[in-house]
């Protein structure tokens, strides 16, 4: 998987049409998987609700219109990097006898294989960035909590940071997250001070929506 930071964009068109230049470039296949098969993403930091409102909703439809985006595990398993509450609500209907399989994009992760152990780490790694980047852009246009936001600063930080060790990234950090999330640089300073600086007692009440982002940037100052 190839996937450049700097082309990232707040809608998810973007995502889905590289998902359709990868599938015409040989690099992404459209296939219905098993929902048994698809294995969330550890990195997944995203709220999993309204999964039965999501079932009935796939179930008017006449099943999942679009597709997940996944990568191979190997063993016909595959790892869910967009899709997660797509899967959980498949599942719920897969129990009521319906729509076993669901609809998701392979992203194709073999190519010329590094010569070394060295080159093959540093290939694993930078895949594993990527994957993370697309978690967060395939989320763009959901629903989230102030703690998800927050948490989509800290985490966008810390893969740009492993990114730029093996790439070059042109622009400030700050701006390019700005920029991908869909906010300021100066809401990126407060969401990144409520993470370094706002008490572990605090961080879990703000996680649980008793304290307001403006409250918990306050106490963090």
């Amino acid at each position: 998987m190839q996937f450049d930071i700097t082309s990232l964009q707040r809608n998810r068109g973007v995502v889905q049409a590289k998902s359709r230049a990868d599938e015409q470039a040989g690099r992404a296949t459209l296939k219905y998987i098993d929902v048994y098969d698809l294995i969330p993403s550890e990195d997944n930091f995203y709220a999993m609700s309204a999964i039965e409102e999501l079932a009935a909703l796939i179930e008017v439809s006449g099943g999942v219109k679009q597709p997940g985006l996944v990568v191979p595990l190997g063993g016909g398993k595959y790892k869910v990097i967009a899709g997660h509450r797509r899967r959980l609500a498949s599942i719920f209907l897969v129990e009521k006898g319906q729509y076993r399989k669901m609809p998701c994009m392979v992203e194709e992760t073999s190519g010329e294989k590094p010569k070394d152990p060295e080159e093959a780490a540093e290939a694993a790694e930078i895949r594993e960035i990527d994957e993370g980047i697309l978690l967060i852009a395939t989320n763009g246009q959901r629903e989230k909590t102030d703690w998800e936001r927050v948490q989509e600063v800290t985490r966008l930080r810390a893969l740009l940071e492993r990114k730029r060790q093996h790439q070059k990234i042109p622009g400030q950090t700050r701006k390019i997250i700005a920029e991908q999330l869909g906010t300021t640089p100066a809401q990126v300073g407060r969401y990144e001070s409520i993470a370094k600086h706002l008490t572990p007692d605090f961080q879990a009440e703000f996680a649980a929506g008793r304290v307001t982002v403006s409250t918990a940037y306050d106490l963090s100052t």
